[in-house]
């Protein structure tokens, strides 16, 4: 039998509920990788498939249709499948780790739209196993690039 969308997310919520609430911590670092990209999240343990990551944290605001693609911290704030959102979540000037996890086009992790206590939360995950000392990245999909001049890409 199929499990609805809305389900899904409500039950994905329940499974990641002890990351949402803060219970679990990861043992990362940031560090710098290169002026070409920046910062970027590693690992200092192997992480198991399937493993919280962390919340895409942030201010949720109205999306700014005029300055969109000069922030690159945003993420779009996701209402459903297949739907738009005219909200985002800016990492700019308030986030945590998460925001610092880059591109790659071969990416050990994913992010997923849960459902936890009636709202919609952008979660991070992995999606195989993390080896020690490995940066963590994931697909930032294939709008994001299109949208940008100079692209760059991580190649794990």
């Amino acid at each position: 039998k199929k499990i609805g969308l809305q389900a899904a997310k409500k039950w994905l919520g329940y499974y990641y509920a002890r990351g949402l609430d803060g219970e679990i911590s990861l043992d990362l670092t940031i560090q710098w990788v290169n002026a070409q990209i920046g910062y970027g999240v590693f690992t200092d343990r192997e992480i198991p498939a399937g493993v919280y990551l962390g919340e895409y944290g942030g201010v949720v605001r109205r999306r700014q249709w005029w300055t969109r693609w000069e922030n690159l911290y945003c993420f779009e704030y996701g209402i459903g499948e297949g739907q738009r959102s005219s909200f985002v979540i800016d990492a700019k000037a308030v986030g945590n780790q998460t925001r610092f996890i880059n591109h790659s086009e071969h990416p050990n992790a994913e992010t997923l739209s849960v459902d936890y206590k009636g709202r919609i939360r952008v979660v991070l995950r992995t999606t195989r196993r993390v080896l020690a000392g490995e940066q963590l990245c994931y697909h930032y999909g294939d709008e994001y690039w299109r949208k940008r001049s100079a692209p760059v890409s991580l190649s794990v």
